[in-house]
């Protein structure tokens, strides 16, 4: 649980770093944690497990940075995200919206909240971005600091 009181944002890198364009989330909150911003704390995860809400409920502001299939691969998309009901029945993978609604419900705050999704196209075991992705993750970097600024 974070016991820093001037922490404010949070950013929450996702991924594997052996799995290609997976690794991007993790690889943008390695570069935001760098900057040693105050009043920033940066997690890099592997997977958004249940623990996280307790994280979370001590911020102002929540950033979830991930690889995503879905997105075009000419930019990434920034989405608000909204607490949801949790999950009882999945006790070791949460998404964003179910870990900001075990925080408000567990914890009694939820933080705003953005995904910030990165187009990703390879996921084999190797240690290299695509090139869609490694735009992404420059693009991915302007957003991240864009949404800090905002707080």
């Amino acid at each position: 649980m974070n016991t820093n009181d001037s922490h404010k944002v949070l950013v929450l890198g996702c991924g594997n770093d052996l799995r290609g364009d997976d690794a991007v989330g993790r690889l943008v909150a390695d570069a935001i944690e760098k900057l040693d911003i105050d009043g920033v704390r940066v997690m890099s995860v592997g997977q958004y497990t249940p623990d996280l809400a307790a994280d979370l409920a001590e911020f102002d502001l929540a950033i979830f940075v991930d690889a995503c299939e879905e997105v075009v691969p000419t930019g990434v998309r920034v989405r608000e995200i909204l607490p949801d009901t949790p999950n009882a029945g999945n006790t070791h993978h949460a998404d964003p919206s179910q870990l900001l609604g075990m925080a408000k419900w567990l914890f009694g705050s939820a933080p705003a909240a953005f995904a910030v999704d990165i187009p990703a196209v390879e996921f084999e075991f190797i240690e290299a971005l695509s090139p869609i992705a490694s735009r992404g993750y420059e693009d991915a970097l302007v957003e991240v600091k864009r949404l800090m600024a905002a707080v």
